[in-house]
């Protein structure tokens, strides 16, 4: 059941942002971070915090060089209360850490330097957030890190809880991008 539904367009790169309810969540290998195929759906939840978790989604593992590499997330509230999540603009509410095999941090695009270096870039929205709804948001990672050289990159997601402002962390995924013959 969808409770409500916001859509914004901050700089093309969040495809959408809304709140979900009602929802049970499922369980798979791929939910467990651990894909059997190359083109299995990575789904991992985070390790709740301060009454949030934090969950990423992949469509697959492995990448060709240039094609689009989509994380979903979505914040849950595991707190009792009413909580609200404020959306001040893209870069400033989630964050994307990427590294390479090696624990390397993998540099921004010129796109994501503009994009980190502006701050209040969009628009502002308040979400209300009842127990057990979700904050979803969509980023194309590889537009806004230069995950051009071929290899495996390590992906993690965060974001402030709302009200205290802890950090909550997705866990770390790995993608591998390749390149055609």
């Amino acid at each position: 059941m969808i409770a409500s539904k916001f859509s914004i367009l901050l700089v093309g790169a969040v495809v959408c942002l809304f709140t979900l309810s009602g929802r049970a969540d499922q369980q798979s290998a791929a939910a467990q971070g651990a894909p059997t195929q190359d083109n299995q759906v990575i789904e991992q939840v985070g390790d709740p915090s301060n009454g949030f978790t934090l969950t990423t989604r992949f469509d697959k593992a492995v990448f060709k060089n240039g094609e689009p590499i989509k994380v979903a997330f979505r914040l849950k509230n595991l707190r009792p209360t009413l909580e609200y999540f404020s959306r001040s603009g893209y870069g400033q509410d989630f964050g994307l850490k990427v590294t390479t095999a090696d624990g390397k941090l993998v540099p921004l695009t010129q796109y994501g330097r503009i994009i980190y270096d502006s701050p209040g870039i969009g628009s502002s929205i308040t979400i209300k957030m009842k127990p057990g709804d979700k904050v979803s948001a969509t980023l194309y990672v590889n537009r806004i890190y230069d995950m051009s050289e071929g290899g495996k990159y390590n992906i993690t997601v965060s974001t402030r809880a709302p009200k205290s402002g802890t950090v909550v962390t997705s866990k770390t995924t790995s993608v591998i991008v390749t390149f055609d013959g």
